[in-house]
């Protein structure tokens, strides 16, 4: 009877590409290769404390059905190799780049400027329009671990000419995952390692994308962006 018990402990883990976030009210996952966003009550939430890597409470049992039902889903897995341990998310946030220049002299655009936006812009939103968000993260994962530059200074006059271009081409109004995944795009482009942060927040439901380099949002407000709980740091 002891050796069919310990057979039936399992290690839950999150499958690659899906993120979590722990709420009051239970939890919420985010899928990034269908974009789609799972919420569990408090219940399945606790259940989960089971056998979720990261989150075991040491009973190490055997995942629930609730859990199993996640697993289905493509959530969890019981292979390491295909997943990795929950860890809570924890994000700086304490200033943004105002918008308007304010004492500094407008930037000037140029030829390199306007390709390298187009170029994100185009890719950006044909792989958001196929549903394939995640090769896209993935890429971008790939190119910022290669970029070198600190400079905030110049990350910030990189941002002041980006919005100038995309105000000629889209509105960031009800569209912040695809301004900033351009975004994302533009400043690696020119050596600079930005984080894109999604969040979410649940009364009511809403999903949010901004863009940060250190602790300061570049295409957001602070007050707005201090409203989501981070959900995944890409």
């Amino acid at each position: 009877m002891r050796a069919r018990l310990n057979a039936a402990r399992v290690t839950i883990y999150l499958r690659h590409g899906v993120h979590m976030c722990l709420v009051d009210e239970g939890a919420i996952f985010l899928d990034i290769s269908t974009n789609a966003y799972v919420g569990i009550d408090a219940e399945t939430q606790c259940a989960l404390t089971t056998c979720l890597a990261g989150l075991d409470s040491g009973q190490n049992s055997a995942p629930p059905d609730t859990v199993l039902a996640l697993m289905r889903r493509g959530l969890l897995t019981d292979s390491q190799s295909l997943g990795r341990p929950f860890s809570p998310l924890t994000v700086s946030l304490n200033r943004a780049l105002p918008y308007g220049t304010g004492r500094h002299p407008r930037p000037g655009i140029t030829a390199i400027h306007l390709v390298r936006f187009l170029s994100a812009l185009t890719r950006v939103s044909i792989m958001i329009r196929r549903g394939r968000l995640l090769p896209l993260i993935t890429r971008l994962t790939t190119l910022k671990a290669s970029a070198s530059l600190q400079d905030l200074q110049s990350a910030f006059i990189l941002v002041r000419i980006f919005r100038r271009l995309s105000t000629a081409f889209y509105t960031a109004k009800n569209a912040c995952l695809l301004d900033s995944l351009v975004l994302t795009e533009f400043l690696i482009k020119h050596g600079h390692r930005p984080t894109l942060l999604i969040g979410i927040c649940t009364k009511p439901f809403l999903a949010h994308a901004w863009v940060q380099i250190e602790d300061c949002a570049l295409n957001d407000s602070l007050e707005h962006a201090q409203t989501f709980i981070p959900l995944a740091a890409l």
